[in-house]
């Protein structure tokens, strides 16, 4: 799947590596009386990149210099885990078939010294195994070579300065700079603002598998940072997503985060206090590069891991906290925030003195909570006695080690590693969630709802059981019998199908599942991580060619030979095994297609075309095999109840949608 075009990928990423170093080297056009001779750290940076941009053999094409190669056998070797020895040998088999006098490294030494040259290094640091500390300042300046080479290129030197040059028109946000925190920030601290050139950064983190779904426990964790400077379109590249720490599990971090971001902090005070000498290309000058973290960007969860305060249970909001209006459900058992938000509405809102639509019987007077300053949430964390993770250890925050009060009052359960930046309590934003997640969440579960997925659905029988002390809904009460009425918000099976066409026809919604199989099962090289994925996917792929190719030979066939995505989805699941109702190699995807119900008339649309009917469903049933059993049951129940169905069930027509003798007999 990777293969055909892993040459393209690989060659385009050394032209890059070629046009950095011209754009490294190109010549400003900046008055004489304003320039000023590169520091040495930058100096050096471009003498290493002259070197480097050397052609690799006289004659060679434009663009394929030693830095090139490099980076280039580099990205081969990360992207194919190789070993150095399969690297040396490599490295010497190009060397062997390159004109005499050509300037390939020799070995995969060579290769490391030439890349670390660009400055970009990386350190190793030895984690105690339960995550107590680390062992760590060896090399204290990560992050600012990444910074520093930003004002080193002609690309993004005077982009730098867009956050505080570009236009802004009233009542528009196009940037974070056009926004409320940020002009807040350069209020504050104004000596910092007048140096257009300092960097304003955004921490993110999230944890994945590796491993994909192959069942392997193992958590991986990311730490990036990306400069705010520039404009929107540069901001989310990924060559401006710095990699700062990566926590290579197997166990995940959990509430020891902060004992892995040590070296990231102390470098973020040192940024701040001091600053580091930086060479700026656009305006040929040094000058004294400061950086401010402004605020984090993860899920919910990560959210409590970095901000300290623990994003489940009734407290579980870090706006509100402990002036929630959050209540436990009798019977579902969880914390539930329905009707928290009628109080943020204005005054005098006709909501506010609603006692039907909302929780019945209730009128909310109450204002919205004030958002807590800085300062005073750093004073109620020391007033709870929440303790620093680096000092007592990463798996020191356990339930008899939580602060009193925790829970109940509170939900602190540690002091965050980046109160120690010293402008952190005068942020009005510290901490922000990632949309995706929330979209991807509110989506699945409406959608869950709606098509009353098993399992998944909001609506059961514990929410029909807590609805009567909290809403004025008698019509969606559990009945006498035991059984749940049917809202008006789910959707009937016509309403359903429509649904699915239409994500069929515009191309959404509709997951293909064998891609999804390969992705999480099959290796770079073209084989799959175990044989069971394997036969799957032979086996699928088998009955895709044999449906295709009886398609083409039908001579009734509209000329369409190809499966739709939903039919191609419902052979897998056909094929695929599930465990606990996930389906094999794609986890949960296969839930809409299970909610698909088999539709067919009931004993009070006989007044209709029955025959017309029949016919309709027996169409269906070519494009889905799984279900013919169960239907041709319905209609031979029908026929022994209904001498009309019975004789339409004996026409040549339902006769030759059903097949011949042999395979009715074989249903």
């Amino acid at each position: 799947m990777f293969g055909n075009n892993a040459g393209d990928g690989y060659e385009q990423q050394g032209n890059r590596y070629h046009d950095m170093v011209t754009d490294a080297l190109h010549e400003a056009a900046i008055p004489d009386s304003s320039r000023e001779e590169p520091n040495i750290d930058a100096q050096r940076f471009y003498n290493m990149l002259d070197a480097a941009n050397e052609p690799i053999y006289e004659g060679c094409r434009e663009g394929l210099s030693r830095l090139s190669l490099a980076s280039r056998m580099m990205t081969i070797k990360s992207d194919h885990n190789l070993n150095e020895k399969c690297m040396d040998s490599w490295a010497q088999l190009i060397n062997e078939y390159l004109p005499e006098g050509n300037l390939a490294a020799d070995n995969f030494y060579e290769i490391q010294k030439l890349v670390a040259g660009l400055g970009l290094p990386s350190e190793m640091i030895d984690v105690c195994i339960d995550n107590c500390m680390i062992y760590w300042k060896d090399d204290e300046k990560l992050t600012e070579y990444r910074l520093k080479r930003l004002y080193h290129s002609e690309r993004t030197a005077a982009s730098m300065r867009w956050h505080a040059q570009h236009s802004v028109k009233d009542g528009e946000i196009t940037h974070p700079s056009d926004a409320k925190a940020w002009k807040h920030f350069q209020t504050v601290y104004s000596d910092f603002a007048s140096e257009f050139r300092n960097v304003y950064l955004g921490l993110c983190t999230d944890g994945f598998s590796p491993f994909g779904m192959s069942g392997r426990q193992y958590s991986l964790w990311h730490v990036i940072l990306t400069p705010y400077n520039l404009p929107p379109e540069m901001c989310m590249q990924r060559e401006f997503l710095f990699l700062s720490i990566l926590v290579p599990g197997p166990k995940h971090p959990k509430r020891a985060l902060d004992v892995f971001l040590q070296p990231l902090i102390h470098e973020l005070k040192m940024l701040w206090h001091h600053g580091v000498q930086t060479w700026d290309y656009s305006q040929q000058q040094n000058f004294n590069m400061r950086a401010v973290l402004m605020w984090t960007i993860s899920d919910f969860p990560a959210y409590g891991m970095l901000s300290g305060w623990t994003t489940h249970e009734r407290l579980s909001c870090p706006h509100c906290m402990d002036r929630t209006d959050a209540f436990q459900l009798k019977n579902g058992r969880k914390s539930c925030w329905f009707d928290c938000h009628r109080r943020f509405l204005p005054p005098h809102h006709t909501y506010r003195k609603n006692k039907k639509l909302f929780r019945k019987n209730k009128v909310v007077h109450v204002p919205p909570p004030v958002m807590q300053p800085g300062a005073s949430l750093l004073e109620q964390i020391d007033y709870y006695g929440a303790k620093e993770t680096c000092k007592v250890g990463g798996n020191w925050h356990t339930p008899p080690n939580m602060p009193d009060g925790y829970t109940a009052s509170h939900n602190w359960h540690k002091k965050s590693i980046f109160w120690e930046l010293p402008y952190w309590k005068d942020h009005l934003l510290r901490h922000n969630l990632d949309v995706m997640h929330i979209e991807k969440n509110v989506f699945e579960n409406i959608m869950n709802t709606l098509l009353d997925v098993k399992g998944k659905s909001k609506d059961n029988l514990k929410s029909r059981l807590d609805l009567p002390e909290l809403c004025a809904r008698p019509e969606l009460h559990v009945t006498r019998e035991g059984k749940l009425p049917v809202p008006n918000f789910r959707l009937s099976g016509v309403a359903k199908q429509k649904l699915f066409d239409w994500a069929e026809q515009t191309g959404c919604s509709i997951p293909d599942l064998l891609g999804v199989l390969e992705i999480t099962k099959r290796n770079p090289d073209g084989s799959f991580v175990d044989g069971k994925s394997e036969q799957l996917y032979n086996d699928v792929t088998s009955k895709f060619q044999e449906l295709s190719q009886a398609a083409s030979d039908d001579p009734e066939s509209t000329g369409s030979s190809g499966l739709s995505p939903m039919e191609k989805s419902k052979i897998y699941c056909e094929f695929a095994p599930r465990k606990k109702g996930r389906l094999y190699g794609v986890g949960s995807l296969n839930t809409s297609l299970r909610s698909v119900p088999a539709s067919f008339p009931s004993s009070s649309t006989r007044d209709q075309s029955l025959e017309k009917i029949i016919y309709d469903q027996a169409q269906k049933i070519e494009s889905q095999g799984n279900e013919i059993s169960k239907l041709y049951k319905i209609v031979r129940h029908l026929a022994s109840k209904d001498s009309t169905v019975a004789d339409i069930l004996q026409s040549e027509d339902v006769s030759s949608a059903s097949g011949d003798d042999d395979e009715s007999d074989a249903i």
